[in-house]
């Protein structure tokens, strides 16, 4: 509270210290043109910002596709992955992609979700039970329209603290890599 209060007052005292500069005449009005060097400059720093931003803006992946090659995707995906699915959204994505094992196992050793979820040190544990899984098939205007699958063969991972979580499911006969991940 004294703090606040001493920046008022040293606020205050500058603020009548210029008035009365202002009043007096001591200080020049401002003009309020502009020079042709200001101009050019203006144009200039625009100029180098749109050089920057539209290859950028060009180069950027949609939010969903559906059965699209690995580098029609923003993502680092396995070696040889194939068959893309995903959905971005404000936080996360969903991915799906066809893969062999040792690409699938290189990948993920590779690291896999967030820097909180590496630390966390959670193993990729073969599946020993069947796991559930959602196939995206489509999209809505709210988020992917998926299918549930099982999972009875191959390699899991799941993190997930508060409201994120990390979802790593590898289905070893279908050779299909299910990768979910919501960092909000």
């Amino acid at each position: 509270m004294i703090v606040a209060l001493g920046i008022v007052l040293a606020n205050r005292h500058w603020y009548r210290k210029i008035k009365a500069a202002v009043d007096n005449g001591w200080v020049a009005p401002t003009s309020q043109t502009i020079s042709l060097r200001e101009a050019m400059l203006l144009v200039g720093a625009i100029f180098v910002v749109l050089c920057v931003a539209v290859p950028i803006a060009r180069n950027e992946k949609p939010n969903q596709a559906l059965h699209v090659t690995a580098e029609d995707t923003p993502f680092a995906l396995p070696a040889g992955a194939h068959d893309v699915t995903y959905f971005r959204y404000h936080g996360g994505h969903y991915l799906q992609c066809s893969a062999e094992e040792d690409a699938f196992l290189a990948w993920y050793d590779q690291g896999v979700g967030t820097l909180e979820s590496q630390a966390a040190n959670v193993p990729l544990s073969p599946i020993q039970a069947p796991v559930g899984a959602s196939i995206i098939t489509g999209f809505a205007d709210n988020g992917p329209i998926t299918e549930p699958q099982s999972v009875t063969s191959g390699w899991q991972y799941y993190w997930n603290q508060e409201d994120r979580w990390v979802s790593v499911i590898y289905d070893r006969p279908n050779k299909r890599l299910y990768y979910k991940i919501n960092t909000r």
